[in-house]
């Protein structure tokens, strides 16, 4: 109990029941310092286009790089990776396939001393959880390539110690939640205010 209501904090099953009884219009307003301050492995950043969600997203990332130098801030605008997403294929169990995007996302072609630079990428990613992984752009790419960022999403949540950061409109919010859940993630959902 919060203030006289319930507050949805995490859950374990199928939340189409929990859904029925909340609240819209009783919405709490967090700054960049509270959200910062969130321990939550995983953050959808929800709002209609044109409301504010990339430049949040930006703003984060440069608070998260001030607060921990030795975090890894892997920001990927998912429109500029529509041909990486054609090209591969994702399946059950594709953890491999799916470092292997955030790799090539994640470096320059002329990048020097790759192979070190993978290596401490993969353990960033894999163990020491010194990776926050935002993905901007979700409502900007072709549905054709929904379900691939979905089974990423799915494997990166499930399989890594990475927190990661997703931007949505309200539409994919439910569909982002559910695939969440199934990988035992807590979720906070942030909605933008939109700017006067």
């Amino acid at each position: 109990m919060e203030e006289g209501s319930f507050l949805w904090r995490d859950s374990n099953c199928n939340i189409d029941i929990i859904r029925r009884y909340i609240d819209d219009t009783k919405c709490k307003n967090y700054d960049i310092e509270s959200v910062m301050d969130q321990s939550d492995r995983t953050m959808l950043v929800v709002a209609e286009p044109g409301m504010g969600k990339s430049t949040f997203l930006s703003h984060m990332e440069y608070e998260i790089k001030k607060r921990k130098p030795a975090v890894w801030v892997l920001r990927i605008n998912l429109n500029e990776h529509t041909q990486a997403l054609e090209n591969i294929e994702f399946e059950e169990e594709c953890i491999d396939k799916c470092k292997m995007f955030l790799w090539k996302a994640a470096r320059s072609p002329e990048q020097c001393a790759a192979e070190l630079v993978e290596k401490i990428f993969l353990q960033a990613l894999e163990q020491t959880g010194n990776m926050v992984i935002i993905l901007d752009g979700f409502d900007e790419i072709s549905p054709y390539y929904t379900t691939k960022v979905n089974i990423l999403i799915g494997e990166i949540g499930d399989k890594t110690a990475s927190q990661i950061l997703i931007s949505s409109p309200f539409s994919y919010r439910h569909n982002l939640e559910d695939i969440l859940k199934k990988t035992g993630l807590h979720v906070t959902a942030l909605q933008p205010r939109k700017s006067d």
